[in-house]
């Protein structure tokens, strides 16, 4: 089975250095700069959130 995480990181290198990490672990992962974004995906239930805990929602 297939796990689906949903990452959550407004800084574009670091966003792209945990999402490349977690895919290389055979993650499925589907990664947002924006809060606003995110919120958007809430219905879709993913497996895992990891969130920006210092995020702006813009």
């Amino acid at each position: 089975m297939s796990y689906n995480i949903y990452l959550l990181e407004d800084e574009n290198n670091l966003n792209q250095l945990l999402s490349s990490y977690l895919e290389n672990e055979r993650w499925k992962v589907k990664s947002f700069l924006r809060g606003l974004e995110a919120k958007k995906a809430i219905s879709k239930n993913p497996h895992l959130w990891i969130l920006d805990i210092r995020l702006i929602l813009i």
